[in-house]
């Protein structure tokens, strides 16, 4: 198994420029690990936003690619919860909104998707992050990784990620010209209580792929679809 640190986080750089965080970069960096550690074709692993790079590895880099696993894709074949829309505004003026619940072991109202914010993130970032991580590991007794969630978000900075949402992204036709030139097996996994990127999307690229779905009922984005799915198959 081998796993890599992108820009902005881990022991990578933190570039601002929102080009380091654009696809063609985030492909190149996948592809520069590869060349690295040598070897035969692998199975990619994508969680979230990272389903991007992945099918457009598996789409024009299939000698690279043998499989795929997505497991909470987070992609533009499909819009985002109704919820979160109705509260965030990337580009609007920074929210007044009360401080996130979760560092008391409480959980968030949904207006507090107003977070989703450059200018909050650039204001009041570590207040984002409680907040996001709660959306994440959703389900019960996720204290410990909620709290391990915040202390690698807090490795990076609220800058590195405004740039980070100015990075380019595939549309969604762009999403369903690279699916239907994947030829290698896909697997998508996707809890249907998953806050971040609604099963929908997952749905809609099984189709577009031919691949198989697996739902996990009750499950968040990224806590039990992996380990559920890893204790069961």
């Amino acid at each position: 198994m081998v796993t890599y640190d992108g820009p902005g986080n881990g022991r990578s750089d933190r570039p601002l420029e929102p080009s380091a965080y654009g696809q063609e970069a985030q492909v190149a960096y996948a592809l520069k690990v590869l060349d690295a550690v040598g070897g035969g074709p692998v199975v990619q692993v994508a969680l979230s936003k990272a389903a991007n790079w992945a099918l457009d590895l598996a789409a024009h880099h299939a000698e690279r690619v043998r499989g795929t696993v997505l497991i909470g894709p987070t992609v533009a074949v499909a819009d985002t919860d109704a919820v979160r829309l109705a509260h965030s505004a990337l580009d609007g003026p920074r929210p007044d909104v009360e401080p996130s619940r979760v560092p008391l072991v409480e959980k968030d109202p949904p207006e507090q998707w107003a977070k989703y914010n450059r200018a909050y993130w650039r204001e009041d970032y570590d207040d984002f992050v409680w907040f996001f991580l709660g959306q994440c590991f959703s389900e019960r007794h996720s204290t410990k990784q909620i709290e391990d969630g915040v202390r690698w978000g807090r490795e990076t900075t609220g800058a590195v990620l405004v740039a980070d949402s100015h990075g380019s992204r595939p549309d969604a036709d762009t999403l369903a010209a690279w699916c239907a030139r994947v030829t290698q097996p896909v697997l998508l996994i996707h809890g249907d209580k998953d806050r971040i990127s609604p099963v929908r999307r997952s749905e809609l690229l099984a189709d577009l792929t031919g691949g198989e779905l697996v739902t996990l009922e009750g499950a968040g984005t990224s806590r039990s679809p992996a380990i559920r799915y890893a204790s069961t198959s």
